[in-house]
């Protein structure tokens, strides 16, 4: 049986894993927005959304990659509609359907999310090539990346 230090201690190293998570994230990825950052929450999980990306389309295309992550709350799993959580923290449905949710565990490695950014980072950066929508003089997703948004006349910049 697991004492409360041991606890104590694997809670703290998961929610040293997420702020590394989190940190590397906003280091690496423009306007992306954590929910509920500085307030108490659970130390395995984080709730994001990122500016100009959807949360079905980037779910997809992690889990091509191998990455498990989610849409909704753990409880409504499989269920298409908006986190009922963030809809109940004042978000609009249109905010609650870009968020996506990522849960790490105790056995998550500094290089396995080292891994999962660097995969994130390459998919935003696509994924705002391809959205017409994005503002064309913004620099696309990664800080310090060399890529620009796809203009709507079809001009690329690499």
């Amino acid at each position: 049986m697991k004492t409360l230090s041991t606890s104590d201690a694997h809670f703290e190293t998961i929610k040293s894993l997420r702020d590394y998570m989190e940190a590397e994230i906003e280091k690496n990825i423009l306007d992306v927005k954590f929910n509920a950052q500085n307030t108490q929450r659970l130390p395995n999980t984080s709730n994001l959304f990122i500016d100009g990306i959807d949360g079905e389309t980037l779910l997809m295309n992690l889990d091509i990659e191998g990455i498990s992550v989610s849409t909704g709350a753990a409880c409504s799993s499989g269920n298409p509609e908006p986190s009922p959580v963030l809809l109940a923290m004042g978000f609009s449905r249109q905010e609650a359907q870009k968020s996506l949710r990522l849960s790490i565990g105790i056995d998550t490695t500094k290089e396995e999310i080292d891994l999962f950014v660097a995969k994130l980072k390459k998919i935003i950066i696509r994924l705002r090539i391809l959205n017409y929508t994005w503002d064309s003089s913004v620099d696309t997703t990664a800080k310090g990346s060399s890529y620009q948004k796809l203009t709507p006349q079809g001009d690329s910049h690499v």
